[in-house]
């Protein structure tokens, strides 16, 4: 009996076998025929056009593959990951649309690296196995690009918002992107393109990208305030660390690091041992808070001003007045900790300019309240009080402008100016390079090492003349466009253009003395930001004039057609916005 279900059951087996091998040859079969169809295809469609394409796009890609391996051996290591990284980004952009896009990860994202960019000290880094330090701004930021390609390359709607928004601040568009192609000319003229190259692919991730997710992500004036407000609390913690190292005397950024890894990225960045020497000018201790050196923290408190002031006079609860008080008194300390003279200047311009905007403001909102000129008067008279005391006490005058050990500081801009004046005039067009303004000028310190400490400067020799207007034009008028919006509105919506325009000129008055870019991805974050602002002051103005445009003439005995009476179109599930 177990023989002959045995037997049935190798039978069973082998016709199964059989079948399965039947099988596989008929598939074969198939996708042979298949095959021979569509090379017949092929072959009548043949032409000698698409095949010298096919052949040019190989040898670009080889090409492309032996730069790359160049660029592993002649330049950084970052930049021959940026060139492998470029592929991916080309692949991503010419991606199909897609239904959805993760605009709502790139909020999260562009918050995450808004915090980062002004809590996180830039020389913070990790290190992986095989890779060089990577510092966590760039990993933020590197998350930001990922998310920000794929909106924009899978959503034409996510890309119209984006011109529509900078087209609204025409003037600005002009100069943010005049500007960067200048800096892309002047690669070709560049005296060290090693070095400028890096600084290129630095500046467009780093500064342009926030500033468009900024522009995707932020939709409302709800928005804008939330980013204002988290620059406040960010704000709010340098200062603590300001505090801190000025108390101490230590700068405890760095000395929180073991000191094992400590050695190992200066190791990697001699500069960081820079950042580590204890800075004392006129027998005061100098912090440094989050930033590489006190300059830079007494630019940002100078910028700070403004945004404090705005919550200050322009807050809905007392909670947030209390906030902005809070965040002008961080910010007057930061530039007292900072030792900052260039950052006191800019916050003593700033702030009276925000005061007069805001007096202008409220009498032509409220002609018969006395609330603008009672506060226009105290603060003139606390303005002319701080210069006062600024002409007499001499810590406060050394401080603010200048005398003792900054005597130097003013002697070597001065020659600074005269050794680069003729390589300005040299190429004054395309200039000799971005990051090689240090280089070509020449200047040594004392102990060691090329410098150049004005932007003016640095503009002029690294982009030109035309750099240098387009630069300093995109600051004048984005600050006279909030500044416009500003004096021009009465509601809560229009009261942000305040804050940026101090910012903006905060920015623009120390930038004339300072070369550091420390600030500049905050910059950016803030130019985003007014870029939006702008467009819904655009938005609510042609609202205004549809509701209450004449309505149009109709026939005797119709009631006459108003277009703020026109129907509004219906929205889809699948017509939501990005």
């Amino acid at each position: 009996m177990s023989e002959d279900l045995n037997a049935k059951s190798g039978l069973s087996r082998s016709i199964r076998a059989r079948l399965k091998y039947q099988q596989i040859l008929a598939d074969l079969k198939a996708t042979g025929q298949v095959f021979s169809m569509e090379l017949r295809r092929y072959h009548r469609k043949f032409s000698w056009k698409k095949a010298f394409r096919i052949a040019g796009l190989t040898l670009l890609i080889l090409f492309y593959c032996l730069m790359v391996g160049a660029a592993v051996v002649i330049f950084p290591p970052l930049f021959a990951m940026g060139m492998t990284a470029l592929p991916v980004l080309i692949l991503i952009w010419v991606a199909p649309e897609l239904r959805r896009v993760p605009t709502g990860l790139l909020r999260k994202a562009f918050l995450v690296v808004v915090f980062i960019e002004i809590s996180i000290p830039a020389y913070y880094a990790v290190q992986f196995p095989g890779s060089p330090w990577i510092s966590i701004r760039r990993l933020a930021v590197f998350s930001l690009i990922v998310l920000f390609a794929i909106s924009v390359s899978g959503s034409a709607r996510v890309r119209d918002h984006i011109y529509r928004t900078l087209k609204s601040t025409d003037k600005v568009f002009i100069c943010i992107v005049g500007y960067y192609t200048m800096a892309f000319l002047s690669l070709f003229t560049s005296a060290n393109i090693t070095e400028s190259i890096p600084q290129f692919s630095d500046w467009t991730l780093n500064w342009y990208v926030p500033m468009l997710a900024c522009i995707i992500t932020m939709r409302t004036t709800d928005d804008l305030r939330f980013v204002l407000k988290l620059i406040g609390i960010c704000s709010l913690f340098v200062t603590a660390l300001g505090v801190a190292d000025f108390v101490a005397q230590r700068n405890y950024a760095i000395e929180i690091i073991p000191s094992s890894i400590l050695n190992a990225m200066m190791e990697a960045n001699p500069a960081l041992a820079k950042v580590a020497e204890p800075l004392i000018r006129n027998g005061q201790y100098r912090a440094d808070s989050v930033f590489n050196v006190p300059l830079s923290y007494g630019e940002f408190a100078a910028m700070m001003g403004p945004i404090g002031c705005y919550f200050a006079l322009h807050g809905e609860k007392h909670r947030e007045r209390a906030f902005g008080l809070l965040v002008v008194l961080c910010s007057i300390t930061s530039l007292f900790v900072s030792g900052a003279r260039g950052g006191s200047i800019a916050f003593l311009v700033a702030m009276p300019v925000f005061i007069a905007l805001w007096v202008f403001r409220t009498g032509r909102a409220n002609p018969r309240s006395m609330a603008g000129p009672i506060v226009g008067a105290l603060a003139f008279m606390a303005t002319t009080s701080l210069l006062s005391l600024v002409f007499t006490w001499r810590p406060l005058r050394n401080m603010v402008l200048g005398g003792g050990d900054t005597v130097a500081s003013d002697t070597a801009r001065f020659d600074q100016a005269q050794m680069a004046w003729p390589h300005i005039l040299a190429n004054p067009v395309t200039g000799h390079g971005i990051g090689n303004a240090g280089v070509v000028v020449g200047y040594v310190l004392p102990g060691g090492g090329l410098t150049i400490d004005s932007s003016l400067l640095v503009f002029l020799v690294e982009t030109g003349i035309p750099g240098f207007l387009l630069y300093f034009g995109i600051l004048i008028f984005a600050a006279w466009s909030t500044a416009r919006i500003y004096v021009q509105g009465n509601d809560r919506d229009s009261s942000i253009g305040g804050a940026l325009a101090g910012s903006f000129i905060a920015y623009a008055i120390y930038r004339l003395v300072l070369a550091q870019r420390e600030n500049q991805s905050l910059l950016f974050i803030l130019l985003g930001v007014a870029c939006v602002f702008v467009k819904l002051a655009a938005d609510r103005a042609a609202q205004r004039k549809l509701t209450t445009a004449k309505p149009f003439p109709s026939a005797p005995g119709r009631a006459p057609f108003n277009p703020a009476s026109r129907p509004k179109p219906r929205v889809t599930a699948g017509q939501s916005n990005p």
